[in-house]
């Protein structure tokens, strides 16, 4: 929601429509999104950050709601956006200050290594399932062949006395 190189709030993406929206578009959707998220309409637990949230819509509506301040601020948008575009290029794209950073991006890698992490336990899991079901087999068989050899030793005694 924010451009990382400014803190500057995208309040599009805030109102969730295009940068192109018209004047009604944007009320409609300053009025969906308030009706959604209300704090008056929130558990107790979520009030604050519905508050939080309310405060950037209607800051967003505030802004693009006017002619004149939606056009200073589209100009004032256009021109982070190419300077975060400049600046991305020359720092590689690699996270550097300056490249545009992709929150879900960000969200996906954690929740591959998360993957990763619960694929490697469970293949540790796996393996020692595999080790103690091969020493407890090899440890039947080992006290099978000393007790044959012991029931062998026992007869061949008998059977020779």
């Amino acid at each position: 929601m924010s451009n990382v190189t400014t803190g500057q709030l995208d309040y599009y993406k805030i109102l969730g429509v295009s940068y192109q929206a018209s004047p009604q578009e944007i009320k409609r959707a300053y009025r969906a999104a308030m009706k959604r998220s209300h704090p008056d309409r929130m558990a107790p637990e979520l009030r604050a950050d519905a508050e939080l949230l309310a405060q950037e819509l209607n800051e967003a509506y505030r802004v693009l709601s006017k002619p004149e301040t939606r056009e200073r601020y589209d100009t004032q948008l256009k021109s982070t956006m190419i300077q975060d575009q400049i600046m991305s290029r020359y720092s590689g794209g690699l996270g550097a200050p300056g490249a545009d950073q992709d929150i879900y991006a960000r969200i996906r890698e954690a929740k591959r290594i998360e993957q990763r992490n619960l694929q490697k336990q469970s293949d540790r899991a796996a393996t020692t399932s595999l080790l103690v079901v091969f020493v407890g087999f090899a440890l039947i068989v080992l006290i099978l062949l000393i007790l044959g050899s012991i029931v062998a030793s026992i007869v061949s005694r008998l059977v020779g006395s």
